[in-house]
């Protein structure tokens, strides 16, 4: 029980941002777009957090080799890591979407071959 507590007030945010996106205007096709950027967000996120635990691993074994002081591999798989892995994501997708489309080119190819 504990364990859905959390998602609770997840729960009842979400709903409260959705009830005021949609008092200003905001489409349900938009929700969506929108939820698909969040998902490639999620995805960037994991590719990004793989990379800089595997590349803090090598730098810490290489560190290990060529020093004789004792360099922990715990370092690499701190949880801050994971937050600046969002930051990456969130700048790359962000950037990729600055491109002059809506960000979204799955979508802008598909209209494309359909139209």
């Amino acid at each position: 029980m504990e364990a859905y507590f959390i998602l609770l007030p997840v729960a009842l945010t979400s709903w409260a941002a959705l009830v005021l996106g949609r008092r200003r205007g905001i489409t349900r096709a938009g929700l969506g777009a929108a939820l698909a950027r969040t998902l490639e967000c999620v995805g960037l996120t994991v590719v990004f957090y793989a990379l800089n635990t595997l590349l803090g691993a090598a730098l810490t074994l290489l560190a290990r080799a060529l020093t004789r002081g004792f360099v922990s591999l715990y370092m690499t798989t701190d949880s801050l890591l994971l937050g600046f892995s969002l930051l990456q994501a969130l700048a790359l997708r962000w950037w990729w979407g600055s491109n002059g489309s809506n960000g979204n080119d799955a979508t802008e190819t598909q209209r494309h071959r359909d139209g």
